[in-house]
């Protein structure tokens, strides 16, 4: 059925060909005729199902191989836009852009943690549908900087403003027209020259064997302390000027990469297990087993940090136990007399962190972690009434239990009767 939408005296008709237009998808209508060129069918179509259906079969082959880079900033833009218009309706402008801008560097913390875990996971990550195109972005990346890196190493070393200029001239020395330009070169040509011969001979050893070993040490060890580094000084040392919602994502990237890191090196294992014991013996079952174990590894692990990249970007909270624990317990509770705190955290507002279910001389009981507290974390569901449905149904089950029990062993003294 076709929509007729009145902007002041302008009539825009809405059909099903305006639609994937503005979604930038292929219009079905178009076909190519045998020995014709390309043919535009002038047909106006009805917005209806079939519309749908072209919409949701276009983003599933889009996304069949799953989400790139590109899609994720995509994501986190739309998201921050739509909050920032929200926000500055209900507050202001200036409180708008705040809350929006911080729910923002949160998303990008878990955007930069979805690089290093893709690096992290390496080739393992090739094949698996939900990383193939961050794998191929990552790739990309990587080739691009070398390319860069070459580049400045012998073409744009030379036009750099100064303090570049002399951090690339320390890193790679260079030569142009036939004459060295780094800082330590330039020194040792003002060497008088009796002393110039040894003098080069130290300058060639310091540039070809120490300086480069060097570099490479100190890069190695930068990287590895890098985000330990840069997290201490705005979250820890200077947290009065960092929003608590993002001390908290922060904090959660760094407790959870913990268990990332585990759960990489059991992949990785599994994945040199396979390739040089069960594929050069043929066992194929256990090949296909060992594959399973390790894709679901990579889905929960990449599954959590869209849930937790989605999160950051609404500006909520969740709760996973004793990750969430551990993350509060460095940097606190929730402020709760703050706009700029972001969503719930209802495990923080005093409701019990467990469930508690009868045991079967109904004197005892046992405790079962809460694992759901809503998508934002706002807990609807839990109340007195529905803990005392859940001990009621758990006593229930253990009476059948214990029944069902009682009567298989009066079958099997019942057999044995018989039977002598």
């Amino acid at each position: 059925m076709q929509h007729l939408f009145s902007l002041g005296t302008l009539l825009i008709n809405i059909d099903q060909e305006t639609i994937l237009r503005f979604l930038g998808i292929a219009d079905p209508n178009i076909y190519t005729s045998p020995g014709l060129d390309l043919i535009d069918v002038p047909l106006s179509t009805q917005v209806s199902i079939q519309t749908l259906k072209v919409i949701v079969q276009h983003y599933l082959d889009k996304y069949q191989n799953g989400f790139s880079i590109q899609d994720l900033k995509d994501t986190i833009y739309i998201i921050t836009t739509i909050r920032f218009i929200v926000f500055s309706l209900r507050y202001n402008i200036i409180t708008g852009a705040k809350i929006a801008g911080t729910s923002f560097l949160a998303a990008w913390v878990w955007l930069l943690h979805f690089n290093d875990v893709i690096r992290m996971y390496g080739f393992m990550a090739n094949n698996h549908r939900l990383t193939r195109k961050l794998r191929m972005d990552v790739k990309t990346a990587t080739k691009i900087a070398k390319f860069r890196l070459v580049d400045i190493r012998y073409v744009k070393f030379i036009n750099q403003r100064p303090i570049p200029f002399l951090k690339s001239a320390l890193s790679y020395a260079s030569i142009k027209d036939g004459h060295r330009i780094d800082p330590v070169a330039m020194a040792f040509a003002n060497l008088p020259d009796d002393y110039k011969d040894q003098g080069f001979k130290f300058y060639y050893k310091l540039c070809y064997k120490f300086m480069p070993k060097f570099w490479k040490w100190f890069f190695m060890i930068f990287r590895q302390v890098k985000n330990l580094i840069i997290y201490s000084t705005f979250v820890r040392v200077n947290k009065k000027y960092c929003p608590y919602f993002l001390r908290w994502h922060w904090t959660y990237v760094l407790v959870f990469n913990t268990f990332e890191n585990e759960f990489a090196r059991l992949a990785y294992r599994m994945t040199l297990y396979v390739n040089n014991v069960l594929i050069p013996a043929g066992r194929e079952d256990e090949i296909v087993l060992a594959k399973t174990v390790i894709g679901v590894i990579i889905s929960c692990n990449f599954l959590f940090l869209y849930f937790a990249l989605f999160h950051a970007a609404c500006g909520q909270y969740f709760y996973i136990p004793f990750i969430t624990e551990n993350t509060e317990i460095h940097i606190g509770p929730r402020p709760r007399n703050s706009i700029y705190s972001g969503g719930y955290t209802s495990w923080q507002e005093g409701i019990p962190k467990h469930i508690e279910f009868l045991a079967r001389n109904k004197k005892r009981s046992y405790k079962f972690p809460r694992l759901w507290w809503g998508w934002f974390g706002n807990l609807k569901f839990t109340s007195d009434k529905d803990e005392k449905e859940l001990r009621k149904r758990e006593a229930k089950r253990i009476k059948k239990r214990g029944i069902k029990r009682i009567r298989r062993i009066i079958r099997k003294i019942r057999k044995w009767i018989l039977r002598n």
